[in-house]
């Protein structure tokens, strides 16, 4: 047979072949159920060049086989040279997709595992034969070929399967691990609220809660004792709130214990803790319920939100959450009516509280419990709190004490406000006239609030300048504002100045107000303009820049300087002419100046002058009294000097009065002082008990005249007053 035909014959034969060879691959690849999670191009294009140089060899290898067992044996040259060329393409396909399948290799997947099973026997996972499942039904095991078989645990749970309470944790009814009724938080690892745990297992109650019982503790596979927990289920006295979730201290406490009506609302109110406001709103009687509180208290009101609830804590402003009273049944309206599932329409919080309170006769002719079918629903929270929110109320001033004793409240005040009874910037009870210096009257006082709702202080608001158009501003609106977008005061309130622009002011010839904020003027510190050198006590005034004025006729650059510098200061008063006769000095007025002297009435404090306090030279001073001299500041600026005399006689050789300076330093007495004055003893000593009535006067009882044949002897008359009584000749 010719090898042309031999070839094509050969070639037929093998098309099955293949055909088969190729279905019995697929069919092991079926069979083997691997797939390929990812295919590598790079290594089936290398199979597909390496494919198609075997097909060229075979075709080869075809062509020789039918040759060589062809009887004819003779070649032609053009064949030789064309299958040569076939067998070194062959090879170059073959050789170069071998080359790229080890450049491009495909990573074949390891067979895994069915779910729950691990390792490369495929064991199973703990528990998998278990009623609860794998991990106990509360896990998830570490499964497959390359997985080692451990659970790892739902939050809560612990052990090897998954079968143990983690601490902090303990069954339910349902057998679920849950937090320990001490414990709250997605992990359990936050105090629940009233609860001590710092000293875990041992539990207590934290300070504002009270523990209203005992129950035994849950079982733990971590501690044996206690056995016993706490019910922190009541507001302490002095705490607002609702326990499940917070008990507050009353606001404006001061850290002191015990916590009373002193030591909250700043000392000046009352406070809504849940003892008072269940005694005086809540389910009050008599003259026990606060004003506009009705008889019973608002116990049976409720104002519905309609926000739905089932429990107190669904109403976090309130606490109450209440419904009305409904019933399968209801009073017939005549003997044929039927029962119209109506009921009283009560407020109820308990379904017991709904019921007919029935009677057996109509007991014969219903089902049986028919008198408890009442059901409390249509549950919303209540506009009404049902408990109090630890702030204060009845803001006043300050009480009356007789020897460390309460002995009356202060009156209700506008200058203290709720929610703490804190004072509003700049008010001050002692100098306040119908709430004048609240916010320096260029505002309204407001509570201010964080965030999260807790109360910061009392804050101004400032209003704006109806002359001007500008805004007050400040912490007390104490800066009328240049403009709107600036910080920069044109005008202080009384008691706040702007400071004089020296350099300006010399150049100009008269004080020049630097552009700056306003300042404080001594005795203002509270932000009481007002009270500023003690202005409503008649004692002095600030020094303003236009109360300095133009630069007088000769005055120098340091006198003026010196007056330019001194605004801001007090110009403490010197009437001394005056009935009545006031002075004061101190940088806020506040000090008495020889023969004066402060008279306390509680807290408050008035200068009272000795007796008949007259203006004495200064230079008369400078001889006979230098102590008696003292140092203010007039009105315009100007640095002046003053003295006095007083109970009738020349100061200190006839008379003294008991003043500041001389019921306080001894010393300067026993040192000035000789002579036969009573309230020294015979070593010349003070006798402190006869200087403790300040106002009083003393006399020399031996004083000495300038001239020696001539004596004269003093006391203290009727009038108060050092009078002569004999001369001697």
């Amino acid at each position: 047979m010719e090898p042309k035909a031999l070839f094509i014959v050969l070639s037929t034969l093998l098309i099955p072949v293949g055909i088969g060879i190729s279905g019995l691959g697929i069919a092991k690849i079926i069979d083997s159920g691997y797939s390929l999670d990812e295919i590598n191009h790079g290594f089936v294009f290398s199979g597909l060049w390496v494919a198609l140089g075997v097909i060229i060899f075979w075709q080869w290898l075809t062509w020789f086989a039918a040759h060589l067992i062809s009887f004819v044996r003779a070649y032609r040259a053009e064949q030789i040279m064309f299958n040569c060329g076939m067998l070194i393409i062959a090879l170059c396909f073959i050789l170069s997709g071998i080359t790229s399948m080890e450049n491009n290799p495909l990573y074949l997947n390891v067979c895994d595992c069915k779910k729950d099973y691990w390792g490369i026997e495929c064991a199973e996972c703990p528990g998998l034969s278990t009623p609860e499942g794998v991990c106990s039904g509360h896990g998830v095991c570490d499964d497959g070929v390359l997985g080692v078989g451990t659970c790892s645990c739902n939050q809560g749970y612990v052990g090897a399967n998954c079968t143990i309470c983690a601490l902090h944790y303990t069954r339910d009814d349902n057998n679920n691990c849950v937090c320990e009724r001490v414990w709250t938080g997605d992990q359990c690892e936050v105090e629940a609220p009233g609860f001590d745990n710092s000293q875990y297992p041992y539990v207590f109650c934290k300070r504002g809660w009270t523990q209203t019982e005992s129950i035994p503790t849950t079982t733990s596979a971590y501690w044996t004792f206690p056995t016993n927990w706490p019910v922190c289920g009541k507001c302490s006295p002095y705490f607002g709130g609702h326990p499940a979730v917070e008990c507050k201290p009353c606001l404006g406490w001061n850290g002191s214990l015990p916590m009373d009506d002193e030591n909250v609302c700043n000392g000046h109110g009352s406070c809504w803790h849940n003892d008072a406001y269940e005694k005086h709103v809540w389910d009050c009687t008599g003259t026990d319920c606060a004003p506009g509180i009705p008889q019973g208290g608002i116990k049976n009101q409720c104002t519905p939100s309609w926000d739905i609830c089932e429990v107190d804590t669904d109403c976090p402003d309130t606490f109450n959450c209440a419904g009305r009273c409904r019933s399968l049944y209801g009073w017939p309206n005549g003997p044929t009516e039927a029962w119209d599932k109506e009921y009283n329409g009560n407020v109820c919080r308990d379904s017991t509280e709904c019921n007919f309170q029935g009677n057996p006769y109509i007991g014969s002719i219903l089902p049986a419990g028919w008198d408890t079918e009442g059901e409390c629903t249509e549950r919303t929270c209540c506009a009404e709190p049902k408990r109090g929110n630890a702030t204060c109320y009845n803001c006043r001033a300050n009480d009356t004490y007789v020897d460390g004793v309460r002995t009356a409240y202060g009156p209700i005040v506008m200058g203290r406000f709720p929610p703490a009874c804190d004072e509003c910037p700049g008010w001050d009870n002692d100098v306040d006239v119908n709430g004048q210096t609240i916010c320096n009257g260029k505002g309204t006082c407001n509570p201010m609030y964080n965030k999260l709702e807790e109360y910061t202080g009392m804050e101004c608001k400032c209003q704006t300048d109806i002359e001007t158009g500008s805004q007050w501003r400040g912490k007390y609106c104490e800066c009328l504002a240049t403009s709107i977008y600036s910080d920069t005061c044109q005008k202080c309130v009384q008691g706040f100045y702007l400071p004089a622009d020296v350099g300006t002011s010399l150049t100009a010839n008269e004080a020049k107000e630097a552009a700056t904020a306003c300042l404080m003027c001594p005795g203002s510190e509270k932000g009481t303009g007002v009270a500023a050198c003690n202005w409503k006590k008649g004692l002095g005034g600030c020094i303003y820049a236009d109360a300095v004025k133009k630069r007088k006729e000769d005055e120098s650059d340091t006198d003026f300087s010196t007056r330019l510098t001194n605004v801001g200061k007090c110009a403490c008063s010197n009437q001394l002419l005056d009935i009545p006769t006031v002075a004061a000095t101190g940088a806020k007025c506040d000090e008495a100046p020889p023969n004066f002297y402060k008279m306390e009435i509680g807290s408050d404090w008035f200068m009272m002058s000795c007796p008949r306090t007259l203006p004495l030279g200064v230079e008369v001073c400078q001889t006979i009294a230098p102590n008696y001299i003292w140092d203010y500041i007039g009105t315009d600026g100007t640095p002046r000097q003053s003295c006095t005399q007083s109970c009738g006689g020349k100061p200190i050789e006839m008379s003294m009065c008991v003043d500041e300076l001389a019921s306080s330093q001894h010393n300067y007495l026993e040192a000035t002082f000789s002579g036969e004055w009573n309230f020294l003893d015979d070593n010349n000593k003070v006798i402190p008990s006869k200087l403790e009535q300040k106002g009083v006067c003393y006399c020399n009882g031996n004083d000495m005249l300038p001239d020696p044949n001539m004596e004269a002897h003093y006391y203290r008359g009727a009038n108060g007053l050092c009078t002569k009584s004999k001369v001697k000749y």
